[in-house]
């Protein structure tokens, strides 16, 4: 996917059904993106979406196993 967007190591999402400038979560906010691998390249990216669009939010993620990129992505952190 890098290769496709000539931007190797960083990869941007494309195609959302929801148009990211409207994302209107404020502060306090909760949202919970959910991937039974942790893995799942638009769940992933749509988490990280939204943690970098609405700072203020709190984020959890749900997967079958731990410490997954999901989780990384927002910022959950296992050792707490």
């Amino acid at each position: 996917l890098g290769m496709m967007q000539q931007a190797q190591g960083r990869v941007e999402p494309r195609n959302f059904a929801i148009d990211p400038s409207s994302l209107e979560l404020k502060a306090g906010g909760v949202f919970l993106a959910l991937s039974h691998s942790g893995t799942t390249y638009p769940t992933v990216w749509a988490a990280r979406m939204v943690t970098r669009k609405a700072p203020g939010a709190h984020g959890f993620a749900m997967s079958a196993d731990f410490d997954t990129v999901l989780a990384n992505s927002i910022g959950q952190d296992l050792s707490q």
